[in-house]
């Protein structure tokens, strides 16, 4: 037996039947996580961006659904004005005609 020999080095270590340094898989895997987490991160990015897009279309679909119905909300609003005052206007001729100024 030669203590010499690679396989018996303390850093390394045997995967898959077949003789690893410990340091450079240790190196390879932080390298393939970062790889891992940068494509994880970009997919995550890249569906916040879909789902913004999603967001603003949804919104300017339902102002366009919605925009008559504000229209018509509007005009009742007008309306609803307008006959207070003539309401308030009738008041005033009534008292006027029947009770004296």
């Amino acid at each position: 037996m030669d203590v010499t020999d690679s396989k018996f080095h303390v850093n390394k270590d045997v995967v898959d039947e077949k003789l690893v340094k410990e340091d450079e898989s240790s190196v390879d895997e932080e390298a393939e996580e970062k790889a891992v987490e940068g494509r994880k991160e970009r997919a995550m990015a890249r569906r916040w961006h879909l789902m913004q897009q999603n967001r603003i279309s949804v919104l300017n679909d339902s102002r366009k659904l919605f925009e008559p119905m504000f229209v018509i909300f509007g005009t009742l609003c007008y309306i609803r004005t307008f006959l207070h005052l003539c309401l308030n206007v009738i008041k005033v001729l009534y008292v006027i005609v029947y009770v004296g100024f």
